[in-house]
């Protein structure tokens, strides 16, 4: 049995049907975008390895304010608690 590749996930917006797409891509292609793309790093040891439910609420939280940003339109439709940054 061959192994899988590694895969990135891709999120976007499109306006035309109001859908958030995610699109899994080969991991080779997106790495070799460094110049265009922004990487947020979340790193596992900050939240101590528990990808538990609250992992994915932040997570889902950032994900849908980094979309906002590039298509604010989505602002409104965003009810969620913002966390005040931690130093």
């Amino acid at each position: 049995m061959s192994q899988r590749k590694p895969k990135s996930v891709v999120l976007s917006y499109s306006q035309d049907n109001e859908a958030i797409n995610i699109q899994t891509i080969d991991a080779m292609a997106i790495a070799g975008l460094d110049a265009t793309k922004l990487t947020y790093p979340v790193f596992l040891e900050d939240h101590k390895h528990n990808l538990d439910d609250e992992f994915a609420r932040k997570l889902g939280a950032s994900i849908l304010t980094t979309l906002a940003i590039s298509y604010p339109m989505l602002e409104p439709y965003i009810k969620i608690t913002r966390q005040p940054k931690s130093d």
